[in-house]
């Protein structure tokens, strides 16, 4: 008699199957389903312990083929173990297999896209239905394809998957930060209000602000213009006084209270100390510097610069500068090029050397303020030696940088006037000016 694979896994081995009488035959249609098949084998095994059965065969009752039930047409796909995969299954017009397949192992994604097919005939499968379920593969492989190369492209996405928050691109994008320039500007409550956990948020305004700053110091400041390390002045490594007696243990430990407040919080104190020693640092900021920072429910042309608070977040650039070179002390070689160019690029703001020492008075009037009675005392000196060596080393790239659009002034005057020459200190205030 002819068996369907089922037969044998319902318990009747082929030995068996062949010492019984060869007339007895069973009738029957291909059976849908791994559960029909199991019915059809436990009919087999009942007539063949029947007694007497080889001395007077009896046909077995006709197998009668159980259709799908009408409530796994309808029945709601259950959250758990398998519930993909009978949404899939659902999906595709295919349910009526979902038991067979789950009972079977293939219980999720992953595993169903490499069933091959000699278990989906095993199982029941039709062959029209299994070229459906191929088809159905393929067209949710591209679909995936098509969204992972769509997430490559976004740059929110991309930093978002390379940084750890893969859980966060869809939220992020759907909410409106799909592009670096808005994200960068996220704050405290707009992170909180995307669900974003206590301490993925700490670890995602560290990476903002290791980008930040990254991406502006790799910025070109004069087309072909790099930092110059030959006959440089800047500092190469910290000051001996800061690596004593943990110096930087207390830097980190202090500067963790600071980031406590958000950086803009931090901003809004430090341009308001600073204004207050550079109230002319008012002009390096007219409205249309403000504008790329603010609301845009908000006419910065209508404000005075005290009001806007688009310097919060601008000074909170500053700030994450800062904590970037607290972060950046382990690696030296990456931390120097990046301060240096930083520098160059406010060099070409029109950022005059001195305004940094004021900018320094500010820092440390606006750290007294947060952090309190345990800032004075060796935590201020401490924090006094990082910012000299990062505005030591800032210093030299905005020298660098004005030096050189100095030459390249004074190279295309002569092409263009070959008969000109230029005085040393003509030269000499082309530099100053710059």
């Amino acid at each position: 008699p002819r068996f369907p694979p089922g037969a044998l896994a319902g318990g009747v081995s082929r030995g068996r199957m062949f010492a019984q009488p060869p007339r007895m035959q069973v009738v029957m249609s291909p059976p849908r389903m791994a559960g029909e098949q199991l019915a059809v084998a436990s009919n087999v095994r009942r007539a063949l312990a029947t007694p007497g059965c080889a001395q007077q065969p009896q046909a077995p009752a006709p197998a009668v083929l159980a259709k799908p039930k009408a409530a796994a047409k309808s029945a709601p796909v259950a959250a758990g173990p398998g519930s993909d995969i009978a949404a899939f299954l659902k999906e595709a017009g295919l349910q009526m297999y979902t038991a067979a397949l789950l009972n079977s192992g293939f219980d999720d994604m992953e595993t169903l896209e490499e069933i091959s097919d000699i278990d989906l005939q095993e199982i029941g499968v039709l062959p029209h239905h299994a070229k459906l379920l191929r088809r159905k593969f393929m067209l949710l492989q591209d679909a995936g394809e098509a969204q992972e190369a769509a997430d490559k492209v976004n740059p929110v996405a991309r930093f978002l998957d390379d940084n750890g928050f893969s859980q966060y691109v869809a939220t992020f994008l759907d909410a409106g930060f799909d592009d670096m320039e808005t994200l960068l500007l996220i704050d405290d409550q707009d992170i909180k209000d995307l669900g974003v956990r206590p301490g993925h948020m700490v670890k995602l305004k560290k990476r903002l602000r290791e980008y930040e700053l990254h991406v502006g110091a790799q910025e070109e400041v004069l087309p072909g213009w790099a930092p110059s390390h030959r006959q440089t002045s800047a500092p190469k490594t910290l000051p001996a006084a800061l690596l004593a007696n943990s110096g930087l243990s207390a830097i980190e430990e202090s500067w963790e209270k600071v980031q406590a407040h958000g950086a803009n919080t931090v901003g809004a104190l430090l341009y308001k100390n600073f204004f207050a020693l550079a109230p002319e640092a008012m002009d390096l900021f007219p409205a249309s510097v403000r504008r790329k920072y603010s609301e845009w429910t908000i006419d910065e042309e209508s404000l005075q610069v005290l009001q806007s608070g688009a310097l919060r977040k601008l000074f909170g650039k500053v700030v994450n500068a800062v904590g970037c070179t607290v972060a950046g002390f382990q690696d030296m070689g990456k931390l120097v090029p990046m301060l240096e160019r930083l520098g160059a690029r406010h060099g070409t703001y029109g950022v005059e050397e001195h305004l940094y020492a004021l900018l320094g008075q500010a820092l440390d009037r606006t750290l007294k303020e947060l952090l309190g009675e345990p800032y004075y005392a060796q935590v201020q000196h401490n924090w006094t030696l990082v910012y000299a060596f990062m505005s030591a080393v800032m210093l030299e790239g905005q020298r660098q940088v004005l030096v050189e659009r100095a030459r390249r002034e004074s190279d295309d005057s002569q092409k263009s006037d070959p008969g000109a020459r230029r005085t040393p200190q003509a030269s000499s205030a082309s530099s100053e000016r710059g």
